[in-house]
């Protein structure tokens, strides 16, 4: 498990059933590094509650950490 933040654009709320392509911030992105590459498919959760699905579509790295 793995804790970010995501970055959905202004005013764009998702309900279920619909996708949104957006921005996530891992928190702890040295771990988790060799584990997050296009094609991956994740759990979405707040706390315990699935929220949604996601499939990585391309990965940007910050050179400043």
């Amino acid at each position: 498990m793995a804790t970010g933040f995501v970055d959905l654009p202004e005013g764009v709320e998702v309900r279920p059933g619909e996708s949104v392509e957006c921005n996530i911030q891992f928190w702890e992105w040295a771990r988790l590094k060799g584990e997050i590459y296009p094609g991956r498919e994740w759990r979405i959760q707040e706390g315990g509650k699935l929220v949604g699905f996601g499939t990585v579509l391309g990965v940007l790295e910050n050179s400043d950490k």
